[in-house]
Formats: structure tokens, sequence, C-alpha cells
């Protein structure tokens, strides 16, 4: 106990070295990078003063000090009708909140948004950090910036009901107030309308499960006398195996606005409320799918029918509906608000949907397949491009927009699955960047490129990155890939005892960055949808965030390093968690590993092959034959002759017994937002040891 102490009070020290933020008193605008204003003003940068002034008034008018913007609705869904934060602060990332006062504006993010921010945002903003030493939280802020009984304002539709809790539980004696009027947008004359398109059958032969098949297992899930109600969009999509095309912001999902009540009770029909409901039913065999008539009513004692409404009427309905309302735990606060007997519970229809079944599994992985071969294609042309023909004319939005069509002619096709991440030299230093015709910039001969890319199709949500050199890359940029791919090597190759948790497993990517002192701010890697959203929770690959991992989950691979206004490198690939094959195994318990399912090949030039380990490049010729295997032989039954050879140029066998130099090197030197999450992976294991 007393050399835990002794660490303690040592790790304490450190922390206070590494906290070079202003104190709280002196956070201002002026405290970001890229302000006060000068003549290097970034091209994508919004002016906000007036949208800012014309919030105010309306904020005094409502009796406000503070107000709290988010980008979600009922759905907890951020599409670009509900893009309130990037109206009135500029910031286009998807992650991240303001607060207003009369006479300061805030946003908070994290690390993934902070060049983004810096960049987006005039200097009437000030930048929140989050989970960055030296910067307060959002509930501290606020109560430094306000007084006993200020009144703190959060519109009902766009808060969860725990968030609105955390705030009236934080903020002491502040007035914390529901508000039931989007006051951002009263002023919002331009604003994109609600989308409301067609609803179409996802069939079995993708599914492998009818809806009626998940509805039970959904009535199983809750207690006699209960309703679940689900307000999650990708959950209603999957329980009833229809998809729709309502979701075209950041992230491009088939999914469509709606609500549903499923009751224990088979003898009461479950209710799916849809915007235009009649149209809809009249198209796609939607009616007969659902087995209801043309005014979405239900014969009588047919429990395999679904009862449509109107989607506004969810809100008139829920009320009085008798059973005990089943919520999810992260409700919306005016769904919460408008239940009678709420109960929030974690909806079981996350695992249900996270752990595919046998025929989405398998179908997911040869869906991989076409994908890495649609990738290898685009890059075999796009390299002979401008490295043979020594072509000037490429942009980061041009090699986007060709690599979409490329996708899109796969015939189950149904777009992409988010805004492509075309970057070259420091762009691909912002983790999230999205090319616009503002911050476009050509594609280089002596730049990283990183280009992080999905598309949607009917068997899967694909999910992949890659990292080139179009040149001769520096010593920096080979350690920095090279250190990211034995990092996606650690994680692709790791064997667990089933009921570990992935905040353990994360740790396995994190090691290689670790051990030379620097990281990555972004999670490791998150769940994965089929033909939903690319983002699936409830697990995610993170050491924040300890959640289960079973057979049958599709998590991305995805470490990366970047270098503040220099360049980025991120790896990115899916795998599956299997069971291991080993012939014996500890008590006899059952072990777990993952498999691959993209297969794009690694670049050579920039990999310091001396540099791995004999199982590593045992992994990585492995790997290779396999790309070789499924995505050259697909190449080949099309005829792609220039992209198989593509391939091939990437997939030559190593030798495993090589004489390589194991001194340790050196990261190159990031910024310090690197800094900053080394430190957090540090906190992390210190904590794993002192509470052990």
């Amino acid at each position: 106990m007393k050399s835990k102490i002794v660490l303690f009070v040592a790790f304490s020290v450190f922390l206070a070295a590494n906290a070079t933020i202003s104190p709280l008193s002196n956070l201002t605008p002026n405290n970001r990078t890229k302000c006060p204003e000068d003549n290097n003003r970034p091209p994508n940068r919004v002016n906000t003063t007036v949208v800012l002034k014309v919030l105010r008034d309306e904020m005094k008018k409502e009796g406000l000090s503070v107000y709290i913007i988010t980008n979600s609705d009922e759905n907890l869904n951020s599409g670009a009708h509900n893009m309130r934060v990037k109206r009135i602060s500029g910031f286009s990332g998807s992650s991240g909140f303001a607060i207003v006062t009369d006479d300061k504006a805030v946003l908070s993010t994290d690390s993934r948004y902070f060049e983004q921010a810096d960049d987006e945002m005039d200097c009437n903003w000030i930048l929140l950090k989050s989970g960055v030493p030296g910067y307060p939280t959002p509930y501290s802020w606020i109560l430094s910036e306000t007084n006993i009984a200020d009144s703190v304002g959060l519109l009902d539709a766009s808060t969860t009901h725990s968030s609105f809790q955390a705030y009236t539980d934080n903020l002491q004696d502040r007035d914390v107030r529901k508000v039931t009027d989007d006051l951002v947008a009263r002023n919002w004359t331009q604003r994109p309308p609600l989308p409301d398109n067609d609803i179409f059958i996802h069939t079995y032969e993708y599914t492998g499960q009818n809806h009626t098949d998940k509805i039970s297992r959904i009535r199983n899930s809750i207690n006699a006398g209960d309703v679940r109600i689900i307000t999650d969009l990708p959950e209603i999509a999957w329980s009833f195996n229809i998809r729709g095309d309502d979701l075209n912001g950041l992230l491009t999902s088939p999914l469509f606005y709606s609500f549903a009540l499923i009751p224990k009770d088979p003898a009461k029909n479950p209710t799916l409320y849809l915007k235009n409901f009649a149209a809809k039913l009249g198209k796609n065999n939607l009616k007969e799918h659902l087995k209801c008539d043309n005014q979405g009513q239900c014969p009588p004692n047919q429990q395999d029918c679904i009862k449509v409404k109107e989607y506004a009427t969810f809100f008139t309905d829920l009320p009085n509906t008798p059973d005990r309302h089943i919520l999810p735990s992260n409700v919306n606060l005016r769904v919460h608000d408008a239940a009678t007997t709420p109960v929030k519970r974690n909806s079981a229809i996350q695992m249900m949907k996270a752990v595919k079944n046998d025929v989405e599994y398998r179908r997911y992985f040869e869906c991989q397949v076409r994908d890495s071969a649609h990738l290898v294609e685009f890059m075999a042309f796009f390299e002979d491009q401008i490295v043979n023909k020594k072509a000037d004319n490429w942009t980061e939005l041009t090699a986007a927009n060709y690599l979409d069509s490329i996708r899109r002619r796969d015939p189950v096709n149904r777009g992409i699955s988010f805004g492509t991440i075309s970057s070259i030299g420091p762009n691909a230093a912002i983790n999230h960047y999205r090319p616009t015709k503002l911050t476009d910039r050509r594609i280089t001969r002596n730049e990283l490129y990183l280009l992080d890319s999905g598309g949607q199709y009917l068997d899967g949500t694909t999910d992949v990155t890659r990292t080139f050199h179009f040149g001769t890359p520096t010593a920096d940029e080979k350690l920095a890939y090279t250190t990211v791919l034995k990092s996606v090597i650690g994680l692709a190759s790791l064997v667990w005892p089933e009921g570990i948790k992935t905040n353990l497993v994360d740790m396995a990517a994190r090691a290689p960055t670790w051990k030379t002192g620097w990281g990555y701010g972004h999670g490791t890697g998150h769940g994965i949808s089929y033909f939903l959203t690319v983002h699936e929770g409830p697990s995610n690959l993170n050491y924040q965030s300890a959640r289960d991992i079973v057979p049958n989950m599709l998590f991305s691979d995805e470490p990366g390093f970047y270098k503040s206004g220099k360049y980025g490198v991120r790896l990115e690939s899916i795998v599956g968690v299997t069971k291991w094959k080993g012939a014996e195994t500890y008590l006899g318990r059952t072990y777990l590993t993952f498999e691959a399912a993209t297969l794009v090949p690694f670049e050579p030039k920039l990999i310091n092959y001396d540099d791995l380990t004999k199982d590593e490049r045992v992994w990585l010729n492995n790997y290779n034959e396999e790309c070789k295997k499924k995505t050259g032989e697909y190449l080949k039954s099309k005829g792609k002759t220039e992209a198989v050879k593509w391939l091939e140029a990437r997939t030559k066998k190593l030798s495993t017994t090589p004489n390589w130099d194991q001194t340790t090197q050196r990261p190159p030197s990031g910024g310090s937002a690197l800094r900053q999450t080394s430190v957090f992976g540090l906190i992390s294991l210190f904590l794993l040891y002192v509470l052990s």
C-alpha cells in the first residue's frame, strides 16, 4: 500500500507538469491557436456575430441567462435539419454542443475536433476542450459565469432526460428550465427541411430473420404489462426490416423518421409512427409487408400485423397508452415527459442488432470483399494518375467523388456511409476532416494522403481507412505509419478469454503507441451496423468504456497518429469477433479473437519492416494472402488487371526471420493533443493498477 501512495504522489506531480492550459479565469477565445484572427484566417471560418446577437435577443425574451444548444432531436438524430450548433457557431463536426450567455459563447467538443473547431469558428467563440487537463467542465464554466437563480435553458426536443437531470444536479441553485420552442430555429430562414422519403423492405435474403421473429424477441425482453417505446431510428429500421433515405448529413444512413410501440401482450399489435404514412404504405409493398390496410389498421385477431399511424400523433398517443412505458436509458426529454409511467432501461434491441445472425455475418464478409476490391480498383487508377501520368488536376474532392462513383456501380450499393474523408498533408491531421470547396487541396507527390471512406450496401455498411504516399516519405512519416500498423496488428491478432470487456481489448492496440510516449485521442474502434449506421452501439473499443464483446459482433480497428499542421496517419479495417480455434485453453474456457473482414493491403513504402517482430510479420503475411485470395480473385473475375497488379505489388511475402535492430526509436514530434492523449492512457493504466 505504501508503494501505491508513493506512486500516487509521483503521478500527481506528473499530471501537474502536463497541465499546461491556462486557468479558468483566463479562458477566452484568445486561448485558441487561431485567435485573434490575422492574415491567415481559415477559408472555412464562419462569421457568427449576427446570429449570436439574434439568439441573445431571443434569450432575453425568454428570460434566459444561458442557452445550451445541441444537434439532436426526439429521435436522437443529428441530420442536416438539426444542425443547430453549425448554425450558431460554424462548427460542422458530429460531436459537440454550444453554450451561449449574454456576452460569451462556448463550444465543448473532444480531441477529434479541436483543429476543425479552431478553423471553423470565428473569434466570438471559446473552445472548451473536453477531457483535457486544465479545462473546466461545462457545469463549472456555467457556474463561473452565472449567479444564483440565473436561468439556464435547454430545448426539450434536443436534450436527453439524463442530460437535463445532470444539469439540474450540477448547476446547484441555478434555474434549469425546459424550453419547448427552438430559439435557434426562430430566425433560421433557410433551414433544411425535415426529410420525408420513401421506405423500402430489407428482404429476408439479407436479414436472415423475419421482423415478426424480431418482435417476439423484443417482447421476451420486457415484462407483463410493459410496452417498449422505441425512439432510436436504427433500432426501428432493424426491428421491422425496413429502410429509408432520410439521413443524409455527416453520416449517410438508410433510416427514416419514426417512432414505435411494441407491447408485451401479443394480442396487442405493435404500432409504427411514420411521416406521411398513407402515401408510404402504398409504395414498395410496405402495406403487404406490415399486413395492415390502407389506413394502417389491423384486421381483428391478426397478431402479426403492424398498425401504422402519423408520426406527429406519437406524442398524443403516448400519454393514453395504459401499459408501463419502458423507455431507452438515453431517452429524449420531450418523449420522457409525454410518458405517463416512464421506466428507463437499456434497450435490449441494441445487443440484438449488434450481434449479427449467421446470415448477416456471412453476407457482411462477402460485402467486404467487394468493397475492398472497389477501393483497390480506385487506388490502382489513382496512383497511376498521380505517379505515372504526373496528373496535377486531382484534388481531395475530385478523388472522393471518383471513389464514390466506383462504389455506386455495385448492383447492391445504396450510396456512401458517410462523407468521404479525403485529406492531404495538414488536412489529414484533422481527425474528421471533410473536404469542401473552401478547403479543397490538390493531391501532391510529397505529402501523406489519408483516405477514409465507406459504402452502404444491402448486405453491409463499410468503413475503411488507408494512408498513402505518392513520392518518397520522410523517416518521421514512416515511423508514424509503422507504429500505427503495429497497433492495428496488436488488436487484430489478439486472443482473449470470453468475458473480458472492450476497454481491456482496446489497450492491445494502444500499447505500441503508449510504449513510444504518444497516442491518439479517438477510440480504437466502433461497432458497425449491417446496412444501417456506420457507428453502432452499445459496444466500442475504448479504454474509458467497459462493454461486452461477443462472437458475431463487428468492430473497426483504427488507431492513428496526427501531427498538427503537418500530416495524419490512420489505418482502419473492420474485424469480426469469432471463437478462437486453439487446441487447448485454460480451465476449458472459451477464448475469442478477431478475423479480418476488410482486405485491402497496407502501403509497403511506408513500413519500416525492420521494426516488425516475427509475430507481426507472420500476421502481415497471412493478411496479405487473404487479400490476394479473396480481393484479388474477385478483381480477376471482373477483369480488373491493373488493380490486381497493384494489389500483388503490395502483398509480397516477407521473411519471418530477419536480423533487425531492436533499438528503441522516439516517435515523431506531435502536437499538444498527442501529449494529452498519452496522459489519458497513463491515467487509465494507473487507475487499473491502484484499483487492482
